[in-house]
This record gives structure tokens, sequence and C-alpha cells, in this order.
């Protein structure tokens, strides 16, 4: 097959899957780069994906982007995607390394998207933020409330739904439930979940430490979390209950438990908050608070942004339904003294 039909092909492929937003091709003199192909090579290709009848003006809609930390891939992410296609539209992923990366405005700047779906650092900027509230009409913050600043806002499964388990331990016996989470979780999007767990367990009278994990990218958490675990266990410093929180952190956690011939379940009990596919495979299963309804929320606001859809007034969206699926990481009756 001649080259620019290579080229022409893996084109067309592109663009079905929405790498191109709004259908537009890069200039040619780049897209030659990209391939590794003469500039003549680049246009013969394009001439003849116009000729096969591509016209960008044909680009499915809603247009929708996704914008999240590089080593994020989620259940939001399928949801994120399934609704898109579900609408007729195309949706790109865009990640981000840092907090400052350059991709994260180069999206939000992007005119030809219909609606952006923005997980926000760890650390906030007040750049970003002047950004994101300035194009707040296509925006929609991720896990974190923004509301306040007029900027729409997507939130996960309701925290309150932590007591359900707090109080769940409680009733089997455990009198100290310690938490575990990441150094930067307390001021971003799991803030609430710190917030629930201190106050609750002050308003009830619980012993409880918070574990306080440094972040570090590009260290995969669940490997970060059993080297930070497997110290806290040799120093006997957990309780007998512990909220992870989310799965992958538990993850970690299972394993420090596993090395130090612990199970969950048996000798300790865990719980966990999102993530109920990680969760139910884990071994035994982590009691986790279930995001419900996911992919039906994310469409009911892409809806929103589609051609000739009216926009409602809404600011702040939280899934429909949250459940708990108790697994079998908690202890059925704890009888008190060393594990």
């Amino acid at each position: 097959m001649p080259k620019y039909l290579e080229i022409a092909e893996l084109l067309r492929s592109r663009l079905a899957r929405g790498e191109y937003p709004a259908g537009k091709l890069p200039p040619l003199r780049k897209l030659a780069a990209d391939m590794g192909v003469s500039y003549l090579t680049a246009r013969h290709a394009v001439k003849t994906l116009k000729e096969a009848g591509w016209n960008r003006t044909r680009a499915a809609r809603p247009l929708v982007a996704m914008v999240t930390p590089l080593w994020a891939f989620t259940e939001w992410h399928r949801a994120v995607r399934n609704s898109t296609e579900a609408l007729g539209g195309q949706v790109r992923f865009i990640a981000y390394a840092s907090d400052t990366d350059p991709n994260i405005s180069e999206a939000i700047n992007e005119n030809e998207y219909d609606v952006i779906f923005l997980s926000l650092p760890d650390r906030e900027d007040s750049r970003l933020l002047e950004l994101v509230s300035r194009e707040n009409d296509r925006v929609v913050v991720m896990f974190r409330d923004m509301s306040m600043y007029g900027i729409r806002s997507l939130l996960g499964a309701d925290p309150v739904y932590i007591e359900r388990f707090l109080e769940l331990l409680v009733e089997r016996g455990h009198r100290r439930i310690d938490a575990f989470g990441r150094d930067t979780d307390i001021r971003a999007g799991a803030g609430d979940r710190y917030r629930i767990w201190r106050n609750w367990l002050e308003r009830h009278g619980i012993e409880g430490r918070f574990h306080e994990m440094k972040h570090q990218p590009f260290v995969p958490d669940d490997a970060r979390a059993a080297d930070f675990c497997r110290r806290k266990f040799a120093a006997e410093e957990f309780g007998e209950a512990v909220f992870c929180f989310n799965p992958t952190l538990a993850s970690g956690f299972y394993r420090a438990c596993f090395e130090h011939g612990l199970v969950p379940g048996r000798d300790i009990s865990v719980f966990a908050f999102g993530d109920q596919e990680k969760a139910m495979l884990m071994t035994p299963a982590l009691a986790t608070v279930m995001n419900v309804g996911v992919e039906e929320t994310i469409r009911d606001i892409i809806a929103e942004y589609c051609p000739g859809a009216t926009r409602s007034e809404v600011l702040t969206f939280r899934l429909k339904h949250t459940e708990i699926h108790e697994g079998e990481s908690i202890i059925q009756t704890f009888a008190g003294g060393k594990r």
C-alpha cells in the first residue's frame, strides 16, 4: 500500500476516535513531522481523505474532553466515553503530569470542545482557577465543589455514607478507627472524607489516628502505600480498624497486611471510598462506599451540551444513588485486645 494511503487510513481512524478536536487536522507541516513523511505525502494523504468524503463540518457532536492526572484511569473515564458515544459524540482524554502542565490550560483554551470534564490538580493555582472561571460555560470540575465560584461541579458518592461504616464498626465492637490517606487528600477532593471521619469520631468519643502518606507523582499510590504501611505495621501504629481513602491505597494496605500475617475481615477491619470495581476484585472483597449511576449522571450532563440543548441552571451535580458494599473486610464481632 502506498505511504500516502497508509497515512490517510491512520488519519481516518484518528478522526473516528475523536483524537483531533472537532475533526480539525493539524497543519500539513506538523502532520508530516508527526507521521515522519514528506510534506507532499502528507498533503496527498489529506487530499485522499477529502476525496473519500471527509469534511470537518461533519464531526460528531457533542465534542467532550476529559482532563485528568496522567496516572488516573477510572470508572469515570469509561462513563464519560460511553455516555459521549451513546449521544453520538466524540471524547478526547487529555492527561497532565504536574500542577503546571500546559496541557491543562491548552485544553481549556481550546474552543472546539462543547464540554470539558476537569479533575483539578491537588494544589490549587489562582491562575488556573481564573481560567476555569472565565470558561465556566464549558467546564465541569470533577470531585471538588467549585459552585461558589459559579463553576459547575460533578461530585461522586455522598461522603456522608462514610458515617454508615463508622457506625457499623462501632456496633461490631471497635473503639479505635484510624484513617489512611495522602497529604494532598486533606485539602483536595477527598478533604470531605477526612473531615467527616474526624468529626464523627469526635462527636462519638471514638479514638482514631490519621496516617498521612506523602504523595509523589509518578510513583504508583498502591506501591507507595504498601511500603508506607509496612513501616506502620512494624511500629504497631495502626489501630484495629482503618478507613482507607480509596481502594488503591487499600490495595497497598492489603499487601502490608499479608506480609505481617494479617487478614482483613479476620484480624483487622478495613473499608474505603469509591471504585467498587477494584474493591470487589480484592481478596477478601473490600468494603467501600459505592459510586452508583455514574454513567447515567454523566450522560445527563453531557446531554445539556449537545447542539440545540437547553442548559439547566444547576451548578452542583451529585450521583443520584449511593450505596455501601460491606464486602468481606470488616470483622463480624471485634472482641478487643491485640491482633
